[in-house]
């Protein structure tokens, strides 16, 4: 039974690790977008302005990481609901189990 629970721990903590880079990813296109767009634009050659409104576009959607029929996009609501479920599936083995 400590096998079986420490092995969930660990694929909750690489779970949660991945969540919490892919906000970290998603913070700072967000970080990189604002910066850019609060730069002075006047005095410029075209080529920076260029530069600046390619980076513009590029950081307009966040980047979303996500499993391709497997998770719609890995964040920590998709943890959350993880998590739920599992202590759901936890909850009725246990009263089946008990039961008997």
């Amino acid at each position: 039974m400590i096998h079986q629970i420490s092995i969930l721990f660990l694929a909750y903590a690489r779970l949660y690790l991945c969540a919490e880079s892919a906000n970290n990813m998603s913070a700072a296109g967000r970080d990189i977008a604002m910066t850019v767009y609060s730069t002075s634009w006047y005095d410029e050659n075209p080529k920076m302005s260029t530069a600046k409104t390619i980076i513009i576009q590029k950081c307009q959607r966040e980047p979303i990481i996500f499993v391709s029929g497997l998770m719609s996009a890995l964040d920590r609501r998709y943890l959350r609901r993880i998590f739920s479920a599992t202590i759901s599936y936890l909850m009725t083995l246990r009263t089946i189990v008990g039961s008997k």
